[in-house]
């Protein structure tokens, strides 16, 4: 599959759901959104524990897909820095769509990247 057709295949998913799913569907407000998140974040600290990654603490993050930034703000709990001025910087690979903005804006003065695809 050529790369450009994956990209067009992601903004069109991205449009469609843009379209169809109701803006607070995956709102916190939703005591299951909530759960489930709690329920990945726990998972997660438990493999870096096991792959002894956490803390994060002197890491890079790249995280690909970055979206409204809610993984970079667990980063950030989980020990990485967000300062410019310091390792890690954030690398959110999430420019090929519209949503990276808001990103950067969840974390003010940290070294997130946009990458164009």
């Amino acid at each position: 599959m050529r790369f450009d057709t994956e990209v067009d295949r992601i903004r069109t998913e991205y449009e469609h759901r843009a379209r169809e799913i109701p803006t607070d569907s995956y709102a916190w407000s939703k005591p299951w959104n909530l759960l489930f998140h709690q329920h990945v974040v726990r998972g997660c600290i438990r493999m870096l524990q096991r792959a002894e990654l956490y803390p994060l603490a002197g890491r890079t993050i790249a995280d690909v897909g970055c979206g409204d930034g809610t993984w970079l703000l667990e980063f950030v709990q989980w020990g990485a820095a967000p300062s410019p001025a310091s390792s890690p910087a954030f690398l959110g690979a999430g420019g090929v769509l519209k949503r990276f903005p808001v990103s950067a804006h969840t974390l003010p003065g940290s070294d997130t990247q946009s990458v164009r695809l």
